[in-house]
């Protein structure tokens, strides 16, 4: 998989970097770990102040290619990029929504990224997937995800999506 760079280090999880205001404006705080898919003001002391926005990135791993449902729910605004291309914006201020979307996925690493901005009130962020060979929507499990070296800016994850499928036309051509 030379279309990606390596993720870094073998510990699951995404690069998080948290911002002291609710539109990415404000310097991030260093960046870190997170080792959680699903997270509230109910069970996370973190998620217990108004007025923050939260930056993850990372590759999920797929094996079985096939069409997989991608969801984001969140409480206020999150957006899920999947190599470089928004495919769910779930903005606004507004209790735990769902919001979901098919996605055909084939094997490798697929950059991950997640924008989620807490404006004022209840906080929640969850990030769910439904493989092709399941049924209903479940946490997106942790060993499926690997963090990135660095936070990529808006231009370098659209390159590094249009490099991946512009690598995968020839090999649907010999398929074919």
């Amino acid at each position: 998989w030379a279309l990606y760079p390596q993720p870094a280090g073998g510990e699951p999880g995404l690069l998080a970097q948290r911002y002291a205001d609710a539109r990415f404006q404000a310097p991030p705080a260093p960046a870190y770990l997170e080792r959680r898919t699903q997270m509230s003001n109910q069970d996370d002391p973190d998620f217990r102040s108004d007025n923050f926005a939260l930056r993850l990135t990372g590759y999920i791993h797929i094996i079985l290619p096939g069409p997989y449902l991608l969801g984001s729910e969140s409480d206020d605004d999150s957006r899920l990029y999947l190599d470089g291309v928004k495919i769910i914006d779930n903005s606004g201020r507004h209790p735990m929504l769902l919001r979901a979307r098919w996605v055909w996925l084939g094997p490798g690493p697929h950059l991950l990224e997640v924008e989620y901005a807490q404006r004022d009130g209840g906080a929640g962020l969850k990030l769910l997937l439904r493989p092709p060979w399941r049924k209903g929507l479940a946490p997106v499990p942790l060993k499926s995800l690997t963090p990135t070296d660095q936070v990529y800016d808006r231009q370098q994850a659209e390159y590094l999506g249009a490099r991946a499928s512009t690598a995968l036309v020839p090999l649907a051509a010999l398929l074919l």
